[in-house]
Order: structure tokens, then C-alpha cells, then sequence
């Protein structure tokens, strides 16, 4: 038995070294060691060969990253989804135009380079810190970017801080004064105390939950309006508002109210006090009265307000009536009308302070119809702070809020002071207080309060260019479509863009001011300045900073006569300080682009997050419009607009969010960074083999405790980051978690083995071989359902593409790789690549070079680094092959209706679904049952076993071309013999499975059944159709003999 045993042996050896197993070099998961070289072959290489290229360009605009901080999670998202659409550009044949670019000015960059510096406040010094903080973030950034796998001309990247960059910007700029779209004017503006800025509308975010300390205050008021003569001369009538900002009542003008309401007279609990009010406000007033009343707690509730005289319309109370304001020395101020007072909240008046509101101002130029605003006061100075210049009247209680935050103790120290003064006169002013939550604007950097201040900015007149800017938009496409709307909803909502910021770190508005003597009723300092803004001056300005640069505007003597302009009146010039909004720089790097003035949007597609709606699209917008021709018609020649956005798509991704749902922040500790999804730090660390504990366990004690402190983990490296993007649908928040990242690396070494598998049985083919291969009549079933599969996945994920989906790319290949190929035609395939004759291998091979091709087109824009590995780990003959058939990712252009090469899939093409339908039906029986018979322990492989198909003769007529090759269907469901029958047989099955027949609901069912494998098992390709014979013994025949084929095939290879 043992001569038998080692003959047996000895046979098995002989014969497997006579089988054609895969050998592929290419490491079943990646050396990150070699990983700096493939990146550069698959990034820069591949960008730089498109050098010459004369192919129709495609521009990608850049839309540029704020150069003052570490990359996060938000820009790896941007900056793949952005290389996948490169890239799938340079399969269609285009030449790729993307030019990296990055926004250097502004408040965030200018406080982050002080911080580390000495304090000094100087614009040079200022300048000199925040320029080498952004050169320096710019290295560490791009070195980001370039680990992430994103091609680009990286050597011309722009920065705006660049003159050639800052000079068209200011050409922009002059261009919008020459259309009379540049103003200076003394209005309200939302103001960043933190900042020291003014900001606009695109740098505000907003915190959902701000309290507030709100308060209802009462002004005693008369008036001549008949109805309320009527009331007692022994009470206090008085007007009653409501504030959530009572620190702004030190600027109140007026008190408003709604000429359409109704407004009552109320007696609250027994308080001498009358409180006129909305009448719909009653219940309001009294609930407040009742919870948070200061004096009187004889006050309950609704019931306790009574109602004294009502009926009164708001436009007979404004015609009447004055109030005096005890923090104005108790002078007289008018009541008056204003729209936008309503009773959804509060008492229904509004008090007015100009200075502090947007909606104030408006109404009080209105009352006074006067053009000059200067008589409009905000206390208030650049840090947030009470400010009275001594050329102003200081009330008497100005030493106790002079310096104090109005942010932080403002509101509380004015209501202490109107209890004071109230207190003083025997009136409670401070009628009720509490804490009011509510939505409220923040500063979008350092995500602190904002107030509205009015101050002396430059604005931008973009009422005017609404029109224009909606023709513009007809004609892009949006993705998602709802971006149309949103960011036609910025445009329009928008009548001013404040430009002016007070921060050295900028392009400066290139305003002069002329120096001119005091003026009756003139506010001190600043009306000394006439500021001058022409065409001509912003011209010599421009030319002198081409020479000099445009730290000179700064560094330069205040006196320095370089900058006048020969054609401005003899005079006193100084230069103004204000620089630009980075919405503004970053709005005009359309400039940067080829033919940025012709006709056309320069830029085939813009791609950001959603947040830049209200930024950079819209400014990108308003600003090209400005150099289109402002007199064109409503629409062009051949019905197209007559003006045109910079981009012809754009492109919106949605937020990142944690595992939980909820947005990223250094605060929450659940900020993610791009370099750990790469490493794998992320996911559990891999479980050593038992070589690897072996290996710790004879090293020494010191060496064995620091193995022990450093778990591996699947470090993917650049692919697994992209391919978690790929797979995301960015259309929305996207959820990063623990379970979504093994996924991702599953699916990654997924399609690295199948890869490698492919190498592997490709090692020997060639050229000489698919010429060998006579593709109509050598392909099989299974071979041309492969094909076929091959090309409804390239077409499937091409479509995706260029729907700019590739969530939907990675949806059909992971299905692709995992059902089709490796539980379906690898399967199918393997008995004739390993075992076959060299026909049936030729055919197998063939396939699996589309395959091979096929699945890297579609792999090229999403995972480069393993393409670029397998493309090097290819044989020569191989990559011959792959180059003469124009298949090379990123070189060759891919069409996906020619996938699967010359490969015929034979007639019936318009069948071949059914007979997928039908096979995958049959399929699923047979698996099923030989698990039933794998868990009785009857059977181990598959191989072991023959399938008895029972099938209706009109069903086998109807499933022409499945059934004619018995031989091929075993080969097809990794059995080793198939029969076919129309009648039930006992054939004492080990189990047995219905299946239905798709596509025929009049169909009975199907019927397999699994039987023991009647002959023996053929020692080289383990197929169990080996016929004993007489002659030979027990051991003999199972061990030594083949099957016909592999007796042919060692024949013919010996």
C-alpha cells in the first residue's frame, strides 16, 4: 500500500508541473516602499505626455484652496473627484487643461502669521509674515495633493498673490469703475469684531442656537391722536418694544410701526403703566409679563392684561405721536412707518437704530429724504466696543460703557442703565427680560457673533447685472440640477457686494484720497478724505505697481508723488488702506484661463463644494459679466445668450460627515485626516500569521516590547483614499465611518488579486496567440457571456463617467468583479486555462486579456497607482500586446462599444440576456443543492458530482445554443458532466433543486438534481470523468490515469 501511495505521489507531481497555473510578480498587496515611484509614472508622466498634443482641450478651473492650514478630509473629497474627471477626459481623447491654484490673501492667513511673529502691526511686516506663511502652506499642500494622485501642471500652479496675478485683478477692477459698478457710501455692513473687518453676505455662516438677552422696554410717548386723549392724564402711557439687541438702544433714532396693524392700549396687572401695543401681540406681552416682568409680580398671565382702548391703526400713531428717550437727555423722537415691522413676535414696534441695522437705515433715509447719512451715529469701534469721539456729544452715561464689548456685557450694561435712570424718575423703563434663542449671524473664520455696523466701505453695484447673469446661467449645465436655483437665488438676492476690507494682507482698492480742510457740521477725520476713483488714476496705479510691486503701495513714503496721477487736480493725495475682498481674487482667477475673453466660458467645468454657491461661483459669475459687452441684446444669434457664465458645467459636492452623522470639528474630536485612510490607522490592525509571532517571540525582550507597541494595519496607500471618494455619492453629506473604510479596502484588494489573477494566466500571451485564436468558432458559451458582460460594464461605468457618477462606476465593477468574474466566469474558466488543450486555452486567454483591458480603462481614473503597478508588472509580450491593440489607460482613447477588442460573441446576440437569465437560474439550483449535500457530507467538491437537468422539450427548444454542449455546461457550473432530460428519474439524486425558466411564466418548473460522480478522478485537472478499465488495480486507476483530454494534452506538450 505504500509503493502505491508514493507512486500515487510521484504521479500528482508529475502531472501538475504539467499544468499551465498563473505566475504573475505582481504582490498581492501593494509595497508602499515602491509606491512613490508608480504615483509619479501615473500622475506627472501621464500629464506631461499630453505635451504637443493638438487634441480639442478640456479645462478644469481650479476653484482655489485657502493657503493657511493642514489638508482635511473636505479637500481630499474636492481634489480626486476633480482628477477623476481629468482623467476620464484624457481616455475620451481630449488634452487635459488643469492648472492647480490657491487663494492667498485675507483676514484667516494675515492673524495666523502674526501669531508666531513679534507684535508688530506695521502693513510691511504684516505682509512680509502672511506671504511666507502662505508660500510655505502652498509646499505643504501641494505635496498633499500630488500623494493623493492628482495630475495638473503643477510647475505654472497661480497663487494670487502673484503679480502677473494681482495685475489682471486690478484690470477687473478698473473695468467695473469704468462701468460705474464701483461706489464708496457710509451704509450698514456686517462687521466681524473678532475679525476687525467688514465682511459680506459670502462670508457669513450662521449658528442655529445664539441666545441672546432680549428685553422689553418702555419709552413714554404722547400723542394727539383723539382716541388716546381720551385716556387719564394720571397714567403713564408708554410705547412698547422689543429688542434682542438692547445695546443698540443707545443709537435708537425712532420707534416704528406698521401702518396695516392694530394696535391696543393694556393695562398689565394693577400698574399704573399704559403699554400701547399690537393688539394680535396682547398674549405675547402678558405671558412675557407674567414669566419675566422686573417689577409689579401682582401680574399672572393673560388674564391680568386689560384692555384699555383698541381699535388704532399704526399710520394714525406715526402722524401723531413722539416718545422721549431718556438715553438721548430725554428728547423728543419720532414715531414712524416701516414695512417690514410686523406682530409674529415681540409688541409690534421696533425701535430704530440706523446704525445697526440694515432695514433701519433704509427707513430712516427715507424719513428724512436726505442723501448725506452722516448724522447716522454707531457707537461702536472696530473691536465691538462703545466708541464716542470726543467731537460727538457723550451722554452722561458714556464713562460706564466706554471700552465694553457690546457683544458680551453691551446689552446688560444698557438695561442697567435705563433701570437707573428709570429708577431715578419713579418709572420702571425695563419692562421684561429673558434669554431668546434664535438663528443669528457668525463670522465664517472665526466662527464668532457678527454685528451690523455702518461704516465707510467701497461697494460693488451688482443690481444691474442680475439680468445678465440669469442669460448667463441658461446654457449650464448643473449638477446637481438644483444648484441652478440656489445660486440664482445668491445672485438675486444681492443688490451691493461690500468689497472693502481693513486688513493689510491684500490686493489694495486702488482708491486715492484727496486731503481737504474741516466743513461746517463735518464728522472729525474722516471727512477730511475725498475719496478718488477713476479710470485714469486705477491705470497709473496699475503701471506703477508692474514696476515696483505691489508691496509699495504700502511700503512707500504717504508723500511719495509716484502714485498721483498727472491728470488729477493739484492737491494732497494719499493712498487708501481698505484692501479687497477674497471673494473678489478669488472671483477674477477666471482670468488665469486660455482665451479667458473670448466669446465662450473659458472653462469647461467648475467643481466645488455647495458652500460656494454664495462664494466663488457667484463672484466668478458677476465678475466675467463685467468685460461682456453691456450694451448686447437679450439674446445673441442663433438664440444663444447673449452672455455666458466661465463655466459651461458645475459641479457641487456635499459636506463630509463622521461615522455618526455629524459635521467634522477639531472641538468634537472626530476630525479625520486624508493620510489615514491611507495608512489604514483608521480600521482595525491586521492579526499576525504565525510566522510573524514566531518572528517576535526570538527576538529580544526590548525589540519583542516595541513589535508589541506597533500594530500593522492594511495600509493601501493613494488608491484607497480616492477609491473611498469614487465610491461616494457626493450629490450629498457623505458618511465616513469604520464599516464604509473596510469596505473600501475590500474592495480594493478585490480588484488587486483580480488583477494579479489575470497576469498571472496572461504571463505567456501574446501577440502570436490572439492571432492563433479563430474567435468565431474557439469561443464558447461561457467565453462570449464573458465578452458580453465585459462590455455592458464598460459601457455601464463609461455612462457614469460621463454623468460625472463614478459612485455608480464602482457600483457595477465591484458587481462585475465580484459575481461575474469571481464567482462566475473565473470559475468557468480556470479547468481550461490551467488544464486545457492549447485551443480551449487560447480562447480562455483571450477573454481574459479584455478582461484584463476592459477593467483597467475603467479602473484608470479611480485607482492610477495600481494601474500604473500592473501595466509595469505585465510581460513584455504582454504589454506589446496591450500597446499595439490601443488599450493603454490614460494614452489610448477608450470606447466602450469596442470592448472586449474583435471578440465575436456569435449569433443570437439579441438572446444572450436570456441565456444569462437562464444559466444564472440553473446555476443557483445546482449551488444550492450541492450545499445540501456538502452540509450531509456526502460530497467536498463539486467536481465530485454530475447534474441531471430535467427541462420541458419546448423549454430546451426555446434555450437554443445552452444545451447542445454538455461538455462545455459541466466546464460552465464546475461540475464534472452534465446530462439533460425531459422526464422525471430516479436516479437516488444526494439532492435536488426547482428552478423556474425567466422570461416564461407559462414554463414548469426546472428540475436538477446532484449525483455522485459515476467515473474516477483524473489526477491532473481533478475532473472525475476518468472510465476505469479492467487491466488496471484500484490505486492505479485513480491515481495514474487521465482523461482523454489532459492524455492529449501531455501527449502533444511531450
Amino acid at each position: 500500500m505504500l509503493k502505491h501511495t508514493s507512486s500515487l505521489m510521484s504521479a500528482v507531481s508529475e502531472w501538475s508541473r504539467t499544468l499551465k497555473l498563473p505566475r504573475s510578480a505582481l504582490p498581492p498587496r501593494p509595497k508602499l516602499s515602491e509606491h512613490a515611484g508608480y504615483l509619479q509614472r501615473s500622475t506627472d508622466d501621464v500629464y506631461g505626455a499630453q505635451s504637443g498634443s493638438k487634441s480639442e482641450n478640456f479645462v478644469l478651473h481650479d476653484g482655489p484652496p485657502y493657503a493657511n492650514g493642514d489638508l482635511h478630509i473636505g479637500h481630499a473629497l474636492n481634489k480626486v473627484l476633480k482628477d477623476m474627471v481629468c482623467r476620464f477626459k484624457l481616455s475620451q481623447g481630449y488634452r487635459v487643461n488643469y492648472t492647480p491654484g490657491w487663494d492667498c490673501h485675507g483676514l484667516p492667513i494675515e492673524i495666523k502669521a502674526l501669531q508666531s511673529e513679534a507684535q508688530n502691526s506695521s502693513p510691511k511686516h504684516t505682509r512680509l509674515a502672511a506671504r511666507n506663511l502662505a508660500l510655505k502652506t502652498i509646499e505643504s499642500q501641494r505635496a498633499g495633493f500630488k500623494e493623493w494622485g492628482v495630475m495638473g501642471d503643477w510647475a505654472n500652479a497661480y497663487k494670487t498673490m502673484d503679480k502677473v496675478f494681482e495685475l489682471r485683478q486690478l484690470r477687473v477692477f478698473k473695468n467695473m469703475v469704468q462701468r460705474g459698478l464701483i461706489f464708496r457710501e457710509y451704509k450698514p455692513v456686517y462687521w466681524s469684531p473678532s475679525s476687525r473687518t467688514a465682511l459680506a453676505e459670502a462670508e457669513l455662516e450662521y449658528d442655529e442656537n445664539h441666545t441672546s438677552l432680549s428685553a422689553f422696554v418702555k419709552y413714554p410717548f404722547r400723542s394727539s391722536l383723539p382716541q388716546l386723549q381720551q385716556l387719564s392724564q394720571d397714567d403713564n402711557l408708554n410705547l412698547l418694544i422689543w429688542t434682542t439687541t438692547p445695546w443698540t438702544l443707545v443709537a435708537n433714532k425712532a420707534i416704528a410701526v406698521s401702518k396695516d396693524l392694530e394696535y391696543s392700549v393694556i393695562r398689565v396687572g394693577t400698574s399704573r403703566d399704559l403699554l400701547l401695543v399690537a393688539t394680535s401681540c396682547i398674549p405675547e406681552v402678558a405671558r412675557r409679563s407674567s414669566s419675566h416682568r422686573e417689577t409689579d409680580n401682582s401680574a399672572h398671565g393673560i388674564s391680568e392684561a386689560q384692555v384699555i382702548l383698541n381699535g388704532i391703526r399704526g399710520a394714525d400713531i406715526a402722524q401723531t405721536s413722539t416718545y422721549r428717550n431718556v438715553l438721548k437727555d430725554s428728547k423728543e423722537q419720532p414715531v414712524i412707518v416701516a414695512d417690514f415691522v410686523t406682530a409674529t413676535s415681540g409688541s409690534g414696534l421696533v425701535h430704530l437704530a440706523p446704525g445697526h441695522g440694515f432695514e433701519d437705515f433704509d427707513v430712516w433715509k427715507s424719513y428724512h429724504d436726505k442723501k448725506d447719512s452722516k448724522e447716522i451715529s454707531a457707537p461702536v469701534d472696530d473691536q465691538g466696543c462703545f466708541h464716542i469721539p470726543a467731537s460727538q456729544h457723550q451722554p452722561d452715561y458714556y464713562s460706564l460703557i466706554k471700552g465694553k464689548s457690546v457683544l458680551k456685557e453691551g446689552s446688560q450694561l444698557v438695561l442697567d442703565i435705563l433701570r437707573q435712570k428709570g429708577s431715578e424718575s419713579g418709572e420702571s423703563l425695563v419692562w421684561a427680560t429673558h434669554d431668546y434663542v434664535h438663528k443669528y449671524p457668525i463670522d465664517w473664520r472665526t466662527k464668532q457673533p457678527l454685528i451690523i455696523r455702518t461704516t465707510s466701505q467701497w461697494f460693488a453695484q451688482v443690481e444691474s447685472l442680475k439680468g445678465a447673469a440669469v442669460q448667463a446661467l441658461q446654457d449650464v449645465q448643473f449638477i446637481p440640477q438644483v444648484g441652478k436655483n440656489r445660486l440664482l437665488s445668491f445672485i438675486e438676492g444681492r443688490n451691493h457686494w461690500c468689497i472693502s476690507r481693513q486688513r493689510a494682507w491684500g490686493v489694495p482698492i486702488p482708491a486715492l484720497y484727496r486731503k481737504y480742510g474741516d466743513e461746517p457740521g463735518a464728522l472729525a477725520g474722516e471727512t477730511l478724505l475725498e475719496p478718488v476713483l477713476s479710470t485714469e488714476s486705477i491705470e497709473h496705479i496699475i503701471k506703477v505697481i508692474d514696476v515696483r510691486g505691489i508691496d509699495s503701495w504700502w511700503n512707500d513714503p504717504d508723500d511719495d508723488p509716484s502714485w498721483i496721477s498727472p491728470n488729477l487736480p493739484n492737491g494732497t493725495y494719499v493712498r487708501g488702506k481698505d484692501t479687497m475682498d477674497v471673494w473678489f481674487d478669488s472671483g477674477t482667477t477666471w482670468t488665469m484661463l486660455p482665451n479667458a475673453y473670448d466669446n465662450n466660458p473659458p472653462a469647461d467645468l467648475y467643481l466645488e463644494g455647495s458652500d460656494q454657491h454664495r462664494g466663488w461661483f457667484q463672484s466668478s459669475v458677476l465678475t466675467h459679466l463685467v468685460h461682456q459687452t453691456k450694451d448686447k441684446a437679450t439674446t445673441a444669434d442663433h438664440g444663444r445668450p447673449a452672455y455666458h457664465a466661465p463655466f459651461k458645467t458645475l459641479l457641487t459636492h456635499g459636506f463630509v460627515l463622521d461615522g455618526c452623522g455629524r459635521k467634522m470639528s477639531k472641538s468634537l474630536g472626530n476630525v479625520v485626516s486624508p493620510s489615514q485612510i491611507m495608512d489604514g490607522s483608521l480600521l482595525p490592525a491586521l492579526k499576525q500569521n504565525k510566522k510573524q509571532k514566531k518572528r517576535k517571540r526570538n527576538v529580544g525582550d526590548n525589540d519583542h516590547m516595541q513589535s508589541e507597541a506597533e500594530p500593522k494595519y492594511d495600509a493601501q496607500g493613494t488608491d484607497a483614499l480616492r477609491l473611498w471618494v469614487a465610491g461616494s455619492d457626493y450629490t450629498r453629506d457623505i458618511v465616513l465611518g469604520t464599516q464604509v473604510l473596510q469596505s473600501v479596502n475590500g474592495a480594493l484588494l478585490k480588484y488587486r488579486l483580480t488583477l494579479r489573477f489575470l497576469l498571472g494566466v496572461l504571463d505567456d500571451f501574446s501577440q502570436a496567440s490572439a492571432d492563433a485564436v479563430d474567435i468565431a468558432a474557439d469561443l464558447d458559451l461561457s467565453d462570449r457571456i464573458a465578452i458580453h458582460q465585459l462590455r455592458q460594464v464598460s459601457k455601464g461605468a463609461y455612462t457614469a463617467y460621463s454623468l460625472f457618477e463614478p459612485f455608480k462606476t464602482v457600483s457595477v465593477l465591484n458587481h462585475f468583479v465580484n459575481h461575474d468574474l469571481s464567482s462566475g466566469y473565473f470559475e468557468a474558466a480556470k479547468d481550461a486555462l490551467y488544464a486545457g488543450n492549447e485551443k480551449e486555452r487560447r480562447a480562455a486567454q483571450t477573454v481574459c486579456f479584455e478582461i484584463l483591458c476592459g477593467t483597467l480603462q475603467i479602473l484608470a481614473p479611480l485607482t492610477p497607482v495600481l494601474v500604473q503597478e500592473v501595466l509595469e508588472h505585465m510581460s513584455v509580450n504582454l504589454r506589446e500586446l496591450v500597446e499595439s491593440q490601443a488599450k493603454r489607460p490614460w494614452r489610448d482613447i477608450w470606447d466602450p462599444e469596442k470592448a472586449g477588442g474583435l471578440v465575436c460573441i456569435g449569433r443570437h446576440e439579441e438572446k444572450i440576456e436570456a441565456k444569462i437569465e437562464l444559466l444564472k437560474s440553473v446555476g443557483d439550483a445546482i449551488r444550492r443543492a450541492q450545499e445540501s449535500a456538502r452540509e450531509a457530507k456526502k460530497i467536498g467538491s463539486g467536481l465530485e458530482t454530475e447534474v441531471l437537468i430535467r427541462l420541458s422539450e419546448a423549454d430546451q427548444i426555446s434555450a437554443s445554443g445552452i444545451f447542445e454542449d454538455l461538455e462545455h455546461l459541466a466546464r460552465h457550473f464546475v461540475v464534472s458532466r452534465v446530462r439533460l432530460t425531459t422526464q422525471p428519474k430516479q436516479d437516488n439524486p444526494l439532492a435536488t433543486e426547482k428552478f423556474t425558466v425567466p422570461g416564461n411564466e407559462l414554463s414548469e418548473n426546472g428540475e436538477v438534481k446532484i449525483l455522485k460522480a459515476k467515473s474516477d478522478k483524473c489526477v491532473r485537472c481533478w475532473r472525475w470523468v476518468v472510465e476505469p478499465t479492467s487491466e488496471q488495480s484500484e490505486v492505479e486507476m485513480v491515481g495514474t490515469k487521465l482523461c482523454d483530454r489532459c492524455q492529449d494534452v501531455v501527449q502533444r506538450g511531450s
